[in-house]
Parts: structure tokens; sequence; C-alpha cells
């Protein structure tokens, strides 16, 4: 840390990397401070978004089971045709 004395008042040491200093003002902490905080927020909306999307969907599940299983069969019927008429 031969310049060390160049370095500005205001400017905190952040951490020490292989041959050199690296180094934070204020601002730029403060700024990163916020970044971070919106980070975390905003995930935090993203799980309450979705978890209300699942209590949302909770009562259509039974049928969406019963459509998903009918179109299954519906399907199946028609490659059955298929494979019928091709013979």
């Amino acid at each position: 840390m031969r310049n060390a004395v160049r370095i500005p008042d205001d400017y905190r040491r952040r951490q020490t990397l292989k041959n050199a200093e690296r180094y934070v003002t204020p601002e730029l902490k403060s700024f990163e401070d916020r970044a971070l905080s919106a980070q975390e927020r905003a995930l935090a909306r993203e799980r309450l978004l979705f978890e209300q999307l699942l209590e949302a969907l909770l009562p259509a599940i039974p049928a969406l089971q019963r459509a998903a299983a009918a179109h299954r069969h519906a399907r199946c019927r028609c490659q059955s045709a298929r494979s019928a008429r091709v013979r």
C-alpha cells in the first residue's frame, strides 16, 4: 500500500485484492445498499404474487385435472382412429 497517502479521505477500504486494494466512496456504498435492498424487495414481491396465484388456482385444480384427462383420452382415441384407418 505504498500509494495509501494518495487516497482521498472519504474513500473507504473495501477489499484487499492480489497486489491491489479496493476502495468505495460513501455514495457508491449507498447506491449498493439501495440496489441490494431493491433486489430483496423484488424477490419478496415475486414470492408473494406467486403464492397468491397458487391460492387463486387452487379451487380450479380438480376441473383442470379433469380437462387434462379428457384431452389425453381424446388424443388417444384420435391416434387409435388414425392407426386403424392406415391399416
